[in-house]
């Protein structure tokens, strides 16, 4: 029954899933989420540094330790400028997302990586910036509005820089430019052929502003943020998570890589999420968001796609094989990284661990909000810890506190228990079979040793 589901899973699933793990500007969305990930981290230890997230009980002991940390919360209030730092580098996310994927993107079509990156750069400050020229001491000024700039802008940076890339490569494929005679040097060349895609450019983003403010009476930025919005503002629950993390997980089963097809979607989100909590936190507002890299790695999808619990089970495993594949794949899993438990085991189109394999992200992604957002156990994570930090120490690093490691813990312990009964039905199988080889073995053995007395 199992095999007939998969035949039709794979059948209408399989070409679109091919399609999106080697579409081009996936690709290039996971690389430029890469690009921002200084500026996360270097913002969150800004604002950890000035703004420490102590607890309000600390406050009220009186021991050394305490008065220490005090004494760190007072400094950090009094220094304020610590964590403008964190405005600076989120409040740039956008724009190094825009060249991160704008670079990539044309390295793709090996087009003139820095043309398209310094054009799509141009366009962003042009339409999300929306320049102003305004007096200041009777002097005309140029104001630009950088509060779209963050990570909010991510949206925006990639119609931009699709557009921009698109009408590069056009110009590029058709061999509209200036025509040189041979003796002129490439760069020179490559210089003054960037003029004419950058004018188009312009022209092109100034007629769709146009068309649309005449229509609709909004501006491309303002279009796409309405467009995007309601994704962004309503996944952040147990049951857009946890059918996108089963999605995943549905794509490594059929032998898909589902990172590649489902994080395109996902990494703009969750940059979003953490760097909101992060700078609601260092304003001192509420900041709740859930889903983000930390919480995905750290509490979900602990040890890449959730087989952390596998990998264990493997280690231990009385299975020479399996075991042997525990001694490869526990210490990667360890780092969230899941390929050497996956394919060793195997997980793909293994129908007896089929169950436990989709339906631990589940379960995960339930227990993970009712620690966070239905009983508030922890904090929202504000730190954006790399994904292949060690699995708890991710937990407790993302949301500094302990008791973020502990639910981590139970979360391993629950996933162990969901697997065991399929993988000892699977172990006993494969135990089975390497005894009857090794009788096998044994007896070809004897054969061959009777052959040679005689």
């Amino acid at each position: 029954m199992l095999d007939k589901a998969m035949e039709q899973i794979e059948k209408y699933l399989g070409p679109a899933a091919d399609w999106a793990s080697n579409n081009r500007y996936f690709k290039a969305i996971m690389t430029a989420i890469l690009a921002t990930l200084t500026l996360t981290i270097v913002g969150a230890l800004s604002v950890i540094i000035g703004k420490p997230p102590i607890p309000e009980v600390v406050f009220q002991s009186d021991n050394f330790i305490a008065k220490m940390l005090v004494g760190w919360a007072k400094w950090g209030d009094e220094h304020v400028w610590i964590r403008g730092i964190n405005d600076i580098s989120t409040g740039i996310i956008g724009i190094a997302f825009t060249m991160g994927f704008s670079y990539n993107l044309a390295k793709h079509y090996k087009l003139n990586e820095i043309g398209a990156l310094v054009t799509s750069v141009m366009i962003y400050f042009f339409i999300v910036g929306q320049p102003t020229s305004v007096l200041i001491n009777d002097v005309a000024t140029l104001q630009i509005n950088m509060s779209a700039f963050g990570a909010t802008g991510i949206f925006s940076g990639i119609v931009i820089s699709v557009i921009v890339v698109e009408i590069i490569r056009l110009f590029q494929t058709k061999d509209i430019g200036i025509k040189f005679p041979d003796s002129v040097p490439l760069y020179v060349k490559t210089s003054f052929n960037s003029i004419l895609p950058g004018i188009a450019n312009i022209l092109v983003f100034i007629l769709i502003n146009g068309v649309l403010n005449s229509l609709f009476g909004v501006k491309l930025p303002e279009m796409i943020t309405a467009i995007f919005s309601p994704l962004v503002n309503n996944f952040d629950n147990v049951f857009m998570v946890g059918f996108f993390m089963f999605l995943v997980n549905l794509f490594w089963f059929m032998g898909i890589h589902g990172g590649s097809i489902v994080m395109p979607i996902l990494l703009p989100i969750e940059l979003q999420n953490i760097v909101e909590n992060l700078n609601n936190y260092s304003a001192g507002l509420p900041y709740d968001n859930v889903f983000t890299g930390p919480v995905q790695f750290g509490f979900i999808m602990i040890g890449g796609a959730g087989i952390f619990a596998l990998a264990l089970l493997n280690l231990f495993s009385k299975s020479t094989g399996l075991k042997q594949i525990g001694k490869v794949g526990f210490i990667p899993s360890v780092f969230n990284i899941s390929e050497p438990t996956m394919f060793g085991t195997p997980i793909p189109f293994n129908a007896k661990l089929f169950i436990p394999f989709v339906m631990v992200p589940v379960i995960n992604t339930i227990i993970t909000y009712a620690a966070f957002d239905w009983f508030n156990l922890i904090n929202a994570p504000i730190l954006n810890v790399p994904s292949q930090t060690p699995v708890i120490l991710i937990a407790m690093a993302a949301s500094a506190s302990v008791k973020a490691g502990l639910v981590a813990l139970i979360i391993i312990l629950i996933d162990i228990a969901v697997y065991y009964p399929f993988y000892k039905r699977f172990e006993k199988e494969l135990i089975q079979e390497e005894e009857e080889e090794a009788a096998l073995t044994q007896i070809n053995n004897n054969s061959a040793l009777d052959l040679k007395a005689e």
